[in-house]
This record gives structure tokens, sequence and C-alpha cells, in this order.
């Protein structure tokens, strides 16, 4: 890690250390934990009752950073954790201030290698939601899969299951205020395009509109 890079953490992240050290040891094994690799900035822990993991041949310090002021629109503007189910990191992960991960009891969020995401994030999983490698999101985006609201057939009392699966592949770019995540039985609203970047096939989502029953998976490139 370069003298840059350090000095950027401790300027992010020296104030709320305490919180960084009591988070890596109440979560990771040990010889993980000694290593600080997440690293927690302005937050509000609501709570810790659910699993995270690390699954990385490299344990770095500040590899996960969590809350970081990246942008002067929310300049003071905590980071929530709420997790009751599982979270996974896959390597390297940046979550912005004013964002929020609420996970469920029965819920599994997976975030893959090199994933990035400006302020105001929103991630809600209550069954599965995962990313895949190189992922860079834009503020003020939210990916869910349940809208907490479960609709019944008058006639027989049947209907869909309020969550779905959510699944993105590798080097995905969801552009600010995106919904990428939202599909309805039959009713989907999507537009994207694709373009290349860096030498790279990114797929960028513009807007994705409806009230959530099933969500859709989107694929790898």
């Amino acid at each position: 890690m370069s003298w840059s890079a350090i000095w950027g953490n401790l300027k992010d992240f020296g104030l709320y250390l305490p919180v960084s050290l009591w988070f890596n040891f109440r979560h990771l094994p040990f010889k993980q934990a000694c290593r600080l690799p997440i690293l927690i900035g302005a937050s509000r822990i609501s709570t810790c009752r659910g699993r995270v993991r690390i699954e990385s041949d490299r344990i770095r310090p500040g590899m996960i950073r969590l809350g970081r002021k990246c942008t002067g629109i929310f300049p003071r503007q905590r980071f929530l954790w709420e997790n009751r189910g599982s979270v996974v990191f896959k390597g390297e992960c940046m979550i912005g201030s004013n964002s929020s991960v609420c996970v469920g009891e029965k819920g599994t969020l997976i975030l893959g290698e090199n994933f990035a995401a400006s302020a105001s994030l929103k991630l809600i999983c209550y069954h599965h939601v995962s990313f895949g490698t190189n992922t860079l999101i834009g503020w003020d985006c939210i990916f869910c899969d349940t809208d907490f609201h479960r609709t019944k057939s008058v006639a027989d009392g049947a209907g869909p299951a309020a969550t779905a699966h959510a699944s993105f592949g590798n080097r995905q770019r969801p552009g600010k205020r995106t919904c990428p995540a939202v599909a309805v039985n039959g009713h989907e609203r999507e537009i994207k395009k694709e373009r290349r970047d860096g030498g790279g096939k990114f797929t960028y989502y513009q807007l994705v509109t409806s009230r959530l029953r099933s969500v859709t998976t989107i694929g790898s490139l």
C-alpha cells in the first residue's frame, strides 16, 4: 500500500478506528482481523447478528472500506450497517457515505472482487443478491430483491413470493439514480446500452422502473 493510500485511509477512517477494530474482531477469524481488512467511516451499526466472510487469497489492511467520504454532496451522512444474514466479500470493496447495507435473516449478499460504489448506495437483500468482479456503481442507486409486499390472487390466494434471486455479472456499471434489479410479471421496463471503455466491454444501466415482484438475472459480459 502506498503512502498516499495510507494517508487517505487515516484521513477518512482514523477517527473511527475503534469501530473498525471492534467490527473486524467481532466478525472475522483472528488471523484475518489482525490485518484490519475492513475500515468503517462515520456509521450507524444497527444490527451485527449476521455473518461476514472475506473469501480472498490476499487479506490486506483497508481492502474493504465502508462509509468512505467520496463526494461533497453527502458530507456528514453516516453509513448504515444492518446485517442479520450473510455478507461475503470476494476482494477489494469500497462503498461511499450515506449508503445502507440491509441483509435479512435469510439473505445472502455477495460482493465480487473490485466492487466500488459512490455515495448513497442502498443494498437491500432478503433472499440473494450477488455481484461479479469489477463492478462500478454511480451515486444514489438501489439494489434490492424484495419490495416487502407479497401479492395474492383474490380467487385462490396464490401468488408470487415477495423476494427473488438477483444476480449481476462481471464488469457492470449502473449509472446514477438507477434501480437495475427491478422487473415485474411481464411488465419489465429496462433501458441499457453497451460500449467499450478502457479496453473492456461494460453494461450501463440507465433506467429501470416498475413495482417489484420478481427479479431478473443479468449475466456476465
